[in-house]
């Protein structure tokens, strides 16, 4: 249970120092950079749970989602539903729509992190990735946007939020 708590808050501080580094910067807003965050999600489409060796496991729930955009290109990584660390890299397909505060958009490209089956930890593999997505802008000003939102992955909604530069 320890090394759980440890992994955990391992996951954590790293996200923290990421977020630090880059949120003391200026060169973010000089570049145009977008984080995403966040991940928390609820198994819409299917069950909540799945069988691996004959048991039946909870599918994650916390994502803990980090990626960064930058000009359309996104990368990041996120603990997939089946407990395992992944990490994407696409093109975001986006449209500010001009009555509301709402962008439409989806993310394009490849995830590695799935195994045969999508259940296994061991032999990862790359595969294809479509995730679309829906956010609305609930602060701004003259440095940053923030938006919440959510996406679809695979069976999961998931929560999240942006912060544009």
């Amino acid at each position: 249970k320890w090394q759980s708590c440890l992994n955990l808050l391992e996951i954590e501080m790293k996200t923290v120092l990421l977020l630090s580094l880059f949120l003391t910067t200026t060169a973010f807003a000089e570049a145009g950079v977008t984080v995403h965050l966040g991940g928390i999600s609820k198994h819409t489409l299917g069950s909540e749970t799945y069988k691996v060796g004959g048991k039946e496991k909870k599918f994650e729930s916390n994502h803990k989602l980090v990626a960064l955009e930058y000009k359309k290109v996104i990368a990041g990584g996120f603990v997939n539903s089946y407990g395992v660390d992944s990490q994407f890299v696409g093109y975001v397909w986006s449209k500010e729509l001009e009555s509301v505060p709402v962008e439409v958009s989806a993310v394009t490209g490849l995830v590695y992190g799935y195994g045969k089956g999508y259940k296994s930890k061991g032999s990862k593999k790359i595969l294809p990735m479509v995730v679309p997505a829906v956010h609305v802008k609930i602060y701004e000003n003259e440095h940053f946007k923030v938006k919440v939102g959510a996406m679809q992955v695979m069976r999961a909604t998931a929560a999240t939020l942006k912060v544009e530069f």
